[in-house]
């Protein structure tokens, strides 16, 4: 069994753009890039599956990956452009979110090896074609023998309908030993539910630990 955790889904840039058109920042992110990086300032060893372009926010991800001791596994790069997350920002502080996504990672990118653990969570597991790569990937590493964990951090703007979502994301609980989720997560998916009943219904789907977030809580 190897110890290396492996993680996939996004990395992508952050841009915030002000009230007069101004570009005022632009940052790395993407949830499954910011546990990647949690690993690796941890010590652990840890490979980064994702997707970014070969142009400067993609050289951007790149070295902010590395820098925390992540490897990013070679086929990540070479989309034509990286993937944005736009915050429009209005006069009265309110934002308007744009996404411009490419998600078509495939199961070839990860290398069969029985890793210690594998990470996935968010867009990544929502977007085609990827998801299904995504799918594919956590189930063989789990017959395997690496533990599993998913968080479905979810993004409406992306994923539709709560209706239209959960079917997916409870068939990735399925696949998880660890489930890790916020307690908007919980309200959007499953409205007026107590946040125990959610943890139950998730582990009768498979997951053997539920962490759920209160934010400040």
């Amino acid at each position: 069994m190897s110890d290396t955790v492996v993680v996939i889904g996004e990395a992508l840039m952050d841009c915030v753009i002000g009230p007069s058109g101004e570009p005022l920042r632009e940052v790395p992110g993407g949830s499954p890039m910011n546990v990647a990086i949690g690993l690796g300032r941890l010590g652990l060893s840890t490979l980064l599956a994702a997707r970014v372009g070969s142009d400067a926010r993609g050289a951007t991800i790149t070295s902010h990956v590395k820098d925390s001791g992540v490897a990013l596994i070679e086929e990540s790069s070479g989309l034509a452009a990286t993937s944005t997350a736009t915050a429009h920002l209005s006069e009265d502080g309110s934002a308007r979110y744009e996404f411009d996504l490419v998600w078509d990672v495939e199961a070839s990118m990860i290398p069969e090896a029985p890793y210690l653990h594998v990470h996935a969570g968010s867009i990544a597991c929502m977007l085609e074609p990827g998801a299904s790569a995504v799918r594919e990937i956590l189930e063989r590493s789990r017959a395997a023998g690496a533990s599993i964990s998913y968080d479905p951090n979810v993004r409406p703007h992306i994923m539709g309908s709560a209706s239209e979502a959960l079917p997916e994301i409870e068939a990735m609980i399925g696949l998880a030993h660890l489930v890790k989720a916020s307690d908007e997560d919980a309200a959007w998916l499953y409205p007026g539910a107590a946040l125990e009943d959610v943890a139950a219904r998730w582990q009768t789907l498979g997951a053997t630990l539920v962490v759920l977030t209160r934010g400040a809580e």
